[in-house]
């Protein structure tokens, strides 16, 4: 590749990161998958193997580079010629893309011409957030009224309070700013329930590696879809 085509390539992912949430670096992505492609080619090196696994590397990049309409929205599909790749450096390319929140849509015959289809993923349409906090916090009222003339000493004013307050830090999630929250989960039981439920709906999830059960520190996500 001439250095001008490199300067564009390069021009062009830059761009693309304006269209990426603000967690993902695309040029971190693609410099990890190059030092995995140029370690798996110094295997290679004394072997009869003639792959020019240099070349690949370079070509990686153009072809996440050529993935740019889909993430501004351009082209709703694109076809990626792929045949031209080491094996490896396309799975390097998938799991670029999968980050990228980019599918291969393609059927095995368009695999067997080494071609890619690719579409952005559809993305998950959930209920409105307000209204299911609202339902809950109806329903939480009722259970506390019910609790008004017996020895329950919960302070419901505090958990309900604290329950807003974490259903603010799950907008973060949402949003895409943040890949993972730690919220203060020490609250009524009834009041976890609900929080839990909504989130349950709206596809985020609890990190139980992560999450601390005991000192009731939770870690929060979105869901990971295989």
């Amino acid at each position: 590749m001439k250095q001008l085509e490199i300067n564009d390539i390069l021009s062009t992912v830059a761009e693309m990161e304006r269209h990426l949430p603000k967690h993902i670096n695309l040029f971190n992505l693609y410099i990890k998958e190059a030092i995995n492609l140029a370690i798996k080619g110094k295997t290679l090196e004394n072997t009869n193997d003639e792959r020019n696994y240099s070349y690949d590397i370079m070509l990686l990049i153009s072809k996440i580079a050529l993935v740019k309409p889909l993430l501004d929205g351009t082209k709703e599909i694109i076809y990626l010629e792929v045949s031209d790749m080491w094996q490896e450096a396309q799975i390097s390319l998938d799991k670029i893309l999968s980050v990228l929140g980019v599918d291969d849509i393609a059927k095995e015959s368009d695999y067997d011409n080494g071609i890619w289809a690719l579409q952005k993923k559809k993305v998950n349409t959930y209920p409105d957030l307000i209204e299911l906090i609202a339902d809950e916090m109806i329903i939480l009222g009722t259970k506390i009224a019910s609790l008004r003339d017996t020895d329950e000493d919960r302070n419901f004013v505090y958990d309900l309070t604290l329950l807003l307050k974490n259903f603010s830090e799950i907008k973060a999630l949402i949003k895409e700013e943040k890949v993972e929250v730690i919220l203060d989960m020490n609250m009524w039981d009834d009041a976890q329930k609900s929080f839990l439920k909504v989130l349950e709906i709206i596809d985020i999830e609890d990190n139980e590696k992560l999450s601390n059960y005991d000192h009731h520190q939770w870690v929060f996500r979105k869901k990971v879809h295989s």
